[in-house]
């Protein structure tokens, strides 16, 4: 049984609708295609969609990892990406390293468990800059589960977000200009960690594109960032999105200005790893 599966059999038990299930933590259209497996949900947003009908997280989670050992596997697999996320905040190498052999064990079983052992791969691989080592291979895996992919998912989504520098620019325009499109509309309303992936898709593009030295469009992009609920979580995006934009413009002291804000307040790790300074074009 998947959690999609176990969320709708509690759903039905307790004779509510999948908006009423829903709640104020997903929207009900989001909500709907977790139950039919075509989105994951986020840690965070199944034990608050849990609480909020007196449900408790770790009951229901036990009761799908006794079912069997498939669905053993997705509960690992919700813990490894919560550990895989703090992990490549962190830039903690050493623990990154460790998720590789622990799930490198079990990357045939399942195209979730691959989409994982990639993403951990590339975490170590940009973190140690050492992109042009990860093997065509699973380059290749990862560039074929991105263009297969029918819609839009929260997993093909943070594949994408995590090997961006593998696509040549006219492939990344595509791929950004469906994405972008896809979820143009209604951008508070889609889950917390959908708004994650996509800041991180969009802040990797602006980047790209600025390290090129492309002169594109890149409207699309600024109008799905400034969408973006103002609460803390989306602070960063936003604030790097303004960045990148007074780069485009020539507006370099605006650009030095976001720069040295950003280090006075504790965040030059972020820097160094997601901003390309010195903004002269």
């Amino acid at each position: 049984m998947t959690i999609g599966e176990a969320l709708k059999q509690t759903r039905k038990s307790m004779k509510l609708s999948q908006t009423e299930m829903a709640g104020d933590v997903l929207s009900t259209s989001y909500y709907s295609k977790i139950e039919r497996g075509l989105n994951d949900i986020q840690t965070q947003d199944l034990i608050d969609l849990l609480k909020q009908h007196g449900l408790q997280a770790s009951i229901f989670l036990e009761r799908i990892e006794n079912e069997d050992s498939e669905n053993d596997l997705a509960h690992k697999n919700l813990i490894w990406q919560k550990q895989l996320e703090d992990a490549y905040y962190h830039q903690q190498i050493e623990r990154l390293e460790d998720l590789k052999i622990e799930i490198g064990k079990y990357k045939n079983q399942s195209q979730n468990i691959f989409n994982l052992y990639a993403l951990v791969v590339f975490s170590i691989a940009s973190l140690k800059k050492q992109i042009d080592q990860i093997s065509e291979n699973i380059k290749r895996q990862v560039r074929q589960i991105v263009f297969d992919s029918d819609e839009w998912s929260e997993s093909t989504l943070q594949i994408f977000a995590m090997t961006m520098m593998i696509y040549a620019p006219e492939d990344m325009d595509f791929l950004i200009n469906s994405i972008f499109r896809t979820y143009r509309h209604n951008v508070s309303n889609l889950s917390g960690q959908l708004q994650e992936i996509m800041s991180a898709i969009a802040i990797n593009y602006l980047a790209n594109v600025y390290v090129q030295r492309r002169k594109i469009d890149l409207n699309l992009i600024y109008d799905f960032i400034s969408k973006l609920p103002e609460i803390p979580r989306n602070a960063f995006a936003k604030i790097v999105a303004n960045y990148y934009h007074y780069c485009f413009d020539g507006k370099n002291e605006e650009a030095d200005q976001i720069i040295e804000f950003m280090k006075s307040n504790g965040m030059s790790h972020l820097i160094k790893n997601f901003i390309v300074e010195n903004c002269h074009l």
